[in-house]
């Protein structure tokens, strides 16, 4: 236990040290996290008020809805507690996390304003404790398209570079399994999802791809060796890739 922490706390110092910028984003990543949650907790809110559309579903069709909310959200705070252990070693990849986040949940904000949906009429609600009592104080069953506890799961996996990622994968199957037997979801909602996460764990990547630096990477970083080399500016300077390219702060000149 002393050596992790002491491993992670080595690994926050250096990256903070070593870059002004990181710095930066990181706080500004949380901060638009926080703000995003407060938002999004209202707007589920709103969902809930709305008149929807019932889907028919062939494959819920098939069998009865069965109880398996404590099973559900064993899989999805314990892969959580997982990822959080795993990703606070690696700085920078728990910062990509958080914003491959924020991105997945703008992309649920639109499409759930989108597709005014009402849950199956077999549904047995799956209330979470934790969302009921730090979020919006009310049970959800409109939060539908598409599965939210899917496409984080599916995002855990895509965001872990470690032996973990075999767990976060299997979890995903389980949570998407638990919520169809359980009817909380449509059969849709849950083969999307994974395929949304994706999209936007690649967009965080291309952005920090395309406008940050090999120097804001620690060791186990997510992105790729050999794509990193492809980036390299005349006299063999790397482009810089951070959400911060935008707000056009220096880079801070390295000492020889």
């Amino acid at each position: 236990m002393h050596s992790y922490r002491t491993s992670v706390q080595n690994a926050w110092q250096s990256a903070f040290s070593e870059n002004v910028r990181f710095q930066i984003e990181s706080v500004l990543s949380i901060a638009l996290l926080i703000l995003l949650l407060i938002g999004v907790s209202r707007f589920f809110l709103w969902v809930e008020t709305r008149p929807g559309v019932v889907v028919s579903d062939p494959l819920l069709a098939l069998f009865h809805a069965r109880f398996l909310t404590w099973v559900t959200f064993s899989f999805i705070y314990g892969a959580l507690f997982l990822a959080i252990v795993s990703l606070l070693q690696t700085p920078v990849n728990f910062i990509q996390a958080i914003q491959s986040y924020i991105v997945l949940t703008l992309f649920r904000v639109v499409l759930m304003w989108s597709l005014p949906l009402d849950p199956p009429l077999t549904a047995i609600p799956l209330s979470d404790p934790f969302v009921e009592v730090l979020g919006t104080g009310k049970l959800l069953t409109k939060d539908l398209f598409f599965s939210g506890h899917t496409s984080f799961m599916f995002l855990l996996y895509l965001v872990c570079n470690t032996k973990l990622r075999t767990i976060f994968l299997l979890s995903t199957l389980a949570v998407g399994a638990c919520v169809l037997m359980q009817h909380v979801h449509y059969t849709v909602d849950v083969l999307v999802a994974p395929f949304i996460a994706y999209g936007s764990f690649r967009l965080v990547k291309k952005i920090n791809y395309c406008f940050s630096g090999q120097n804001c990477k620690p060791s186990g970083d997510i992105s790729h060796q050999n794509r990193d080399t492809k980036a390299k500016l005349p006299g063999g300077e790397k482009r810089r890739l951070s959400f911060l390219h935008i707000l056009k702060i220096p880079r801070p000149v390295s000492k020889t």
